[in-house]
């Protein structure tokens, strides 16, 4: 018996990449991103080696959706996905959370300056004018930082320092970054 499977394996494909990756900009979703971020963690527990996490969230995004309307902000997001990809080396994993959230896996971080290099070089990214065919769009980001195994020895832990770091940012004007320091919000 003999019978042609690609339609099966197609559909197989496109299941998996729905349930993995988001559909706006290709980039790995909460799902997927949660499950790297599992594996990295063990990897850098295993090989004691530093690990960092970062939280992007775009800085008064919905100001880009309500002046020039949501395909337009979808248009800034699938940009901000290329960036992201532009920014990072391969080993490094970034993911879109929802939204104008997104989150990047540095593994075998070596040193803070290094973070803090990259850390800067998103929010410069982000910083400049996105151009459209509607003309340029401007935005900013906020970078929220925690480092494993200094800032926590689990991911509940080191997502909640990226995120008390990103909140920092915000309360303090946004458009930066910020390293979580313990009991500092």
């Amino acid at each position: 018996v003999k019978q042609d499977i690609t339609q099966q394996k197609q559909a197989q494909a496109d299941i998996h990449r729905l349930a993995h990756f988001d559909t706006l900009t290709g980039l790995p979703n909460r799902r997927l991103f949660t499950d790297r971020i599992q594996q990295h963690l063990s990897l850098a527990q295993r090989n004691s080696e530093q690990l960092a996490v970062m939280f992007l969230d775009l800085d008064h995004f919905k100001r880009v959706n309500d002046t020039y309307g949501h395909h337009t902000g979808d248009l800034v997001l699938q940009n901000l996905g290329a960036v992201c990809r532009e920014n990072f080396r391969e080993e490094d994993v970034v993911g879109r959370m929802g939204g104008e959230e997104f989150a990047v896996i540095l593994p075998k971080a070596s040193s803070d300056s290094e973070i803090e290099e990259v850390a800067q070089r998103i929010v410069t990214a982000m910083a400049l004018p996105f151009q459209l065919s509607s003309g340029p769009v401007n935005i900013s980001a906020s970078v929220g930082v925690a480092i494993y195994p200094r800032h926590g020895d689990d991911l509940e832990a080191i997502r909640a320092g990226a995120d008390a770091a990103l909140y920092s940012v915000k309360q303090s004007g946004r458009n930066g970054y910020r390293l979580f320091v313990p009991n500092r919000r």
